[in-house]
């Protein structure tokens, strides 16, 4: 029974995306319908998402966080993100800002990259827990560390200004070079602006740091 519903979620995946069949929200719909109707969390999620963006159904936001709620229960991080998500703003859900941190520490901790920078970014703010700027930085970190840039954008800033860690211009600058490289067009001007605050030697190790650094690895200057 579970290799069919699994087979009902694909059939439903192939119609969002065009995949060997044509492209139709509403088929998608339906099939994600039917594998959600017997609990499968990514179909459930899905049909949420659908139900969200109004792609190939009216949207119904009471109907998309119904399904976000069973998905998130399963433990489906991207559905606990967007759980998350709609308490923090209020948008669908009653604004809750300890139920966005709960569901977004759900799906932080199973290593979602989004999630992770919400929660960092609710540290850092202080929303509905006590600010500490510390675990922001922790969390910015495991985001960063992924590839995610935004985090590594707000991980530059933490650097920069010597919040929750000491101040490093030069670990600034490499955190704000990936973000920038990685099309997070925010960071453009902050490396640029970090950059004044570097000697020639000092710009010269940020960029080496940036060059040289892949995905899962954690920036670490050598002796200083």
């Amino acid at each position: 029974m579970q290799g069919y519903v699994a087979g009902q979620y694909m059939v439903g995946w192939m119609h969002m995306h065009g995949e060997g069949i044509p492209k139709a929200a509403h088929k998608a719909v339906q099939w994600f319908q039917k594998a959600a109707e017997q609990g499968h969390a990514p179909a459930q999620y899905r049909l949420g998402a659908k139900y969200h963006e109004g792609d190939g159904i009216p949207k119904d936001l009471a109907k998309a966080f119904h399904w976000y709620q069973k998905a998130a229960e399963q433990g489906f991080d991207l559905a606990q993100c967007e759980l998350g998500y709609g308490y923090s703003l209020g948008d669908g859900l009653p604004k809750d800002l300890a139920r966005a941190f709960h569901w977004y520490q759900k799906a932080a901790e199973q290593g979602y990259a989004l999630a992770q920078t919400n929660l960092a970014e609710m540290y850092q703010q202080g929303e509905g827990i006590p600010k500490d700027s510390v675990l922001a930085v922790q969390w910015y970190q495991k985001a960063a560390e992924q590839g995610f840039a935004e985090a590594q954008s707000k991980l530059a800033v933490m650097y920069q200004q010597g919040d929750g860690v000491t101040i490093d211009s030069v670990l600034a600058y490499a955190w704000a070079n990936l973000a920038a490289s990685g099309g997070y067009d925010k960071s453009v001007a902050l490396r640029d602006s970090i950059e004044t605050e570097l000697s020639f030697t000092e710009l010269a190790e940020a960029q080496l740091l940036a060059t040289n650094w892949v995905a899962g690895v954690v920036l670490v200057r050598g002796a200083q």
